[in-house]
């Protein structure tokens, strides 16, 4: 009887070790995936860090202007809730700009605050705006807008450039797919010079594009582009466009 009582307690000690064994093997396993979801996670994200070698080396003399649209005396369209256009794209604009300074790229603006250094008039908003561009030798200038109108069903990004076939397009079509990329409304795809002269691309020196995040007569839309989480969104989708492009860009 003994011995057979010491054969069942050696079972149930084996079946333990057994058991024990495989916990481990699992809690391993847990913690390798842990630690590989973390490394992934960091990768994602390292276009938007200083250390992010593959573009600050190829950016260092690179100059950007970043382009606020609107502001001061010119509030441009606003939300069903009093939003401002000239507000959402200041925030937009800066966080931009953040994000690629980090990445190695010298950043100017055409504003930084609702302040504007010209007087009340468009015609001369719009020159002085690309004349502080042009006198830094802008090498990219990228101005953020957001659309409007009277029918509240229009709703989409879209992203201007001046022609086909251009470095302008390139530019256009990184902001395009990176903002539809984003998901937060629909594609409304590339515009060019023949739907409408715009002066801020017209009478620029450098490579540009300008973006039209959203509607903001849109419900839609305007919840997105008005929202904290949106405007991040949209600032990470237009910073990750500009540096994407700036990789195939030559002085």
């Amino acid at each position: 009887m003994k011995k057979k009582s010491c054969r069942n307690r050696k079972r149930v000690l084996i079946k333990i070790y057994l058991v024990l064994i495989s916990l481990f093997i699992v809690s391993l396993m847990f913690v390798y995936k842990a630690i590989d979801t973390n490394a992934t996670n960091y990768e994602n994200k390292a276009v938007f860090t200083k250390n992010d070698t593959k573009h600050s080396n190829n950016n260092s003399n690179l100059i950007v202007c970043i382009d606020p649209g609107h502001g001061g005396y010119d509030n441009g369209t606003k939300s069903s809730s009093g939003i401002l256009e000239k507000d959402i794209t200041l925030n937009v604009a800066l966080e931009v700009g953040k994000i690629l300074e980090e990445n190695g790229i010298k950043v100017i603006y055409t504003r930084t605050s609702d302040s504007v250094q010209w007087p009340s008039n468009e015609k001369l908003d719009l020159r002085e705006r690309v004349k502080i561009s042009n006198d830094a030798k802008a090498d990219i200038f990228v101005s953020i807008h957001c659309n409007g109108d009277k029918n509240a069903s229009y709703k989409g990004v879209e992203t201007w450039c001046r022609f086909p076939n251009s470095q302008g397009e390139n530019l256009a079509k990184n902001i395009q797919k990176e903002l539809t990329n984003a998901n937060y409304t629909t594609d409304r795809g590339l515009k060019y010079e023949s739907n409408r002269s715009l002066a801020v691309l017209k009478l620029n020196n450098s490579v540009s594009a300008l973006v039209e995040l959203g509607f903001l007569s849109n419900s839609s839309d305007a919840k997105f582009i008005t929202s904290k989480v949106g405007q991040a969104q949209c600032s990470e989708a237009l910073a990750k466009a500009i540096l994407n492009y700036a990789l195939t860009f030559e002085k």
